[in-house]
């Protein structure tokens, strides 16, 4: 399987930010995924840590190319009891991301919130005059975070009339924000600051963290706030979107619309690459949410590829060496291709694996072919260890079976090599976890 960025050559292989009696916090490469997923079967954070740290249980998860904190329970219910503070929205969660531009200048000024508007969203939504409770305004409309309320469930079993959906989705267009504001640190819209003052005042790192004394005034330190909503267009193929989606089919925005909002500040801004590094925080936990609301604004994750950035943004090297790494499985593919052409008379079987490891090296869905292949092996002999059974069984195994020890080598060099999003710091509060405002931070990645 392709190789992956690592922080040390010694086990366990990645940098441990804290080992306590309930939980091991780590700080995650990015190219490295949490469990094993895809082509990535071995390479995988939790088969790199548990023969040194014993049986594991995620809390949370990080997409593989992002890179910082992860939260791991060494117990189930430990991992539960931190899960649900999550869910609960009693952890702050704090990003860093390095973004194309000068953030937030791209922004549209259109979509500003309205003049003489008091009350920002909260979460994503707009609290109803009358100021309801949120929690009961989320399970009245079964919007509640992590699952629907019970009734709303029952209701969806029995399959929702046309027009019981377009009630609700009316009422959730109306409640559901796309705008955005700049707010001072308690939370008050400062409505005469411009995108331009956002940019012109940038704060390191630790002066986003910390708080200010109590009875003063932090009257230079503004968070630019966006509330938009996002979907997972295709759970499949993981494309996610974000915007107001005010052309969507009343049964798609029901089933796949979910209010959003993440707050930004400005760390600084390169000009030589023409980058801006950012502090994110998001309220809402939504999938791909920070990279989905940068691109929206106009100012996506400079070198994520899914999602309007290059891939080899302000690194020639990295895309050199992609080139040339993809040049070398070209060659490989080539010969494997001419051999399985001039030798026709090989068994059914061997020219099955041939075919398999001849095909193109970037990462694409398996085929039909290759699954039912792949499923007639699928029995692990007892005198089999799993990574022998993995080698002979896998889809991406079979690909890159051949081609030298380097192969696997060549496999990261022309894939990304990580975006520029670390969790930088989380820091929970209330709840049942004990020792309460638990906060776990990272070093600052190198990029930032």
């Amino acid at each position: 399987e392709p190789a992956v960025a690592v922080y040390s050559n010694e086990a366990p292989f990645v940098q441990i930010v804290q080992d306590t009696p309930d939980v091991l916090v780590v700080d995650k490469p990015g190219t490295l995924p949490i469990h094993p997923c895809g082509g990535y079967h071995v390479q995988s954070l939790m088969n790199l840590l548990e023969p040194q740290f014993g049986k594991l249980y995620t809390i949370h998860r990080l997409d593989r190319l992002t890179s910082g904190l992860v939260i791991l329970g060494k117990t189930s219910p430990i991992a539960q009891e931190w899960g649900k503070a999550i869910m609960n929205r009693q952890c702050q969660k704090v990003y860093l991301a390095r973004v194309k531009g000068k953030f937030p200048l791209n922004c549209p000024t259109d979509w500003k919130i309205a003049e003489g508007v008091t009350k920002p969203p909260v979460n994503g939504e707009w609290k109803e005059e009358g100021g309801e409770d949120e929690q009961a305004l989320q399970q009245q409309t079964g919007r509640e975070e992590g699952q629907q309320s019970n009734k709303k469930s029952k209701k969806n079993k029995n399959n929702l009339s046309d027009d019981e959906i377009a009630a609700l989705v009316k009422e959730a267009r109306k409640r559901t924000a796309h705008t955005w504001w700049v707010a001072n640190e308690d939370g008050t819209i400062v409505n005469d600051l411009t995108l331009q003052d956002i940019f012109d005042n940038p704060k390191s790192d630790k002066e986003w963290l910390s708080k200010p004394p109590k009875d003063t005034d932090d009257s230079s330190r503004f968070w630019f706030h966006l509330a938009c909503p996002t979907r997972i267009a295709k759970p499949k193929d993981g494309v996610c979107e974000a915007g107001p989606f005010d052309d969507l089919d009343n049964t798609l925005y029901h089933k796949t619309v979910k209010p959003a909002g993440t707050s930004f500040g400005v760390i600084r801004y390169d000009k030589a690459t023409d980058s801006t590094v950012v502090i994110c925080r998001p309220t809402t936990g939504r999938t791909h949410q920070i990279r989905l609301h940068l691109q929206h604004v106009g100012h996506p994750i400079a070198n994520d590829p899914n999602y309007g950035g290059d891939m080899w943004y302000a690194n020639e090297g990295g895309e050199e060496a992609c080139k040339e790494a993809q040049a070398r499985l070209d060659a490989i593919q080539q010969e494997q291709q001419q051999q399985t052409t001039e030798d026709p008379d090989k068994p059914v079987d061997e020219m099955a694996k041939q075919d398999a490891r001849a095909q193109q090296t970037i990462d694409k869905p398996a085929t039909e072919e290759e699954i039912q292949k792949g499923i007639c092996q699928a029995v692990q002999t007892e005198t089999e260890s799993i990574h022998d059974f993995i080698k002979r069984t896998c889809v991406w195994c079979a690909r890159s079976g051949s081609g030298g020890t380097d192969r696997a080598t060549l496999e990261f060099l022309i894939r990304s090599s990580g975006i520029w999003l670390h969790a930088f710091q989380y820091t929970f509060f209330g709840g049942e976890i004990e020792q309460e405002n638990k906060s776990f931070t990272t070093p600052s990645p190198s990029w930032a």
